[in-house]
């Protein structure tokens, strides 16, 4: 059976809403530097983002994951850095941004590149690095299959390979958030001579195998809901009652895209490797936000892993992923001392 951890990651398996009253409103809002020119879109003030959870499915693993994916396109707006890649046939978007090392960004389920930029992390981290912020299939402005089949958590790692090819970058720093932490250890573990580091906020570094089970029950009502048009129902089942954050999550997206893409966790081979952090050049970076349901099992991983941990202090998982105030200087400061482990 998969194990009981929920799908979503922050909400623990009591009345809709109960976790997100244990975080203080103040630390609900959305940290967005007041220089900012952009207009920042509503915070989430529930925990609001999906964490993934395993399914694991076949034995195959994700070692047949190709090395060179990607086809030049042309950029959808070069102006704005918006650009295109191809991967098995989808048009994945990425937006490009600043000059130095490769730094890949991957949001979770509901998040495009969008939310990394209304938060601030493009305009702080493309300072110092190259920002490659990935819409992941189903998401954003990439193409929105509604075949489950297409979302294999492997598969979405691939796409990310395309846009490195098509960025023509050899090698990148990786950081993902919640759903986006499954595709970027599947990447890592894939392909790690194309991983410089990797960086990992509430989700799992996957270091045991999971058996081949079906949806959890919670999850198989969410793609019900989706798919009989009802959002309501979703966010029953999801465990949201704020209308607000619910207008933030709904914006934009395709129903039946992600429901397939919920769908693909039970299709993901990805889920049958434990993943070796030992292929890496650098120890990875792990953190979680204080109020996280599974915080002790993080910390504990992170540990065995030999990752730096850090818990972001009275934060959810949605808190976690919005205090960029805390969390910014937390990777900066690992991008820019950490080692290789050969060093």
């Amino acid at each position: 059976m998969l194990n009981q951890r929920p799908l979503v990651r922050g909400l623990p398996h009591r009345a809709a809403g109960a976790r997100g009253s244990n975080e203080p409103a103040a630390l609900r809002t959305q940290c967005t530097p007041r220089h900012r020119r952009r207009a920042p879109i509503k915070p989430l003030k529930a925990d609001a983002c999906l964490r993934l959870k395993p399914t694991g499915t076949t034995a195959n693993g994700c070692d047949g994951l190709p090395q060179r994916v990607g086809s030049a396109v042309p950029a959808v707006s070069r102006g704005g850095r918006r650009l295109e890649a191809i991967s098995r046939g989808f048009r994945i978007h990425y937006v490009d941004e600043g000059t130095g090392p490769a730094l890949v960004l991957l949001p979770g389920l509901l998040m495009s590149a969008a939310r990394w930029r209304a938060i601030g992390y493009i305009d702080r981290f493309a300072r110092d690095f190259r920002v490659l912020a990935v819409d992941p299939l189903g998401h954003g402005l990439s193409e929105k299959p509604h075949n489950p089949g297409s979302y294999r958590i492997e598969d979405c790692a691939a796409d990310v390979l395309a846009v490195l090819d098509h960025a023509t970058v050899d090698r990148a720093h990786v950081w993902g958030y919640s759903r986006g932490t499954s595709i970027a250890v599947a990447l890592a573990a894939s392909a790690p001579e194309r991983v410089a580091s990797l960086v990992i906020g509430g989700g799992s570094l996957h270091l045991r195998p999971q058996p081949r089970s079906p949806l959890p029950a919670r999850s198989l009502e969410m793609v019900a809901a989706l798919r009989a048009g009802d959002w309501g129902g979703f966010w029953t089942a999801m465990g949201i009652d704020d209308r607000e954050t619910q207008k933030v999550l709904e914006a934009g997206q395709d129903r039946l895209a992600i429901a397939a893409s919920i769908e693909g966790l039970a299709l993901s081979s990805f889920f049958n490797i434990a993943f070796d952090p030992a292929v890496l050049l650098r120890p990875p970076l792990v953190y979680s936000g204080s109020f996280e349901s599974s915080i002790s099992d993080d910390r504990s991983e992170a540990a065995a892993a030999g990752a730096q941990f850090h818990e972001i202090p009275g934060r959810g998982h949605a808190g976690a992923f919005q205090d960029i105030v805390a969390v910014a200087p937390i990777v900066s400061e690992y991008l820019s001392r950490q080692a290789p482990r050969n060093a």
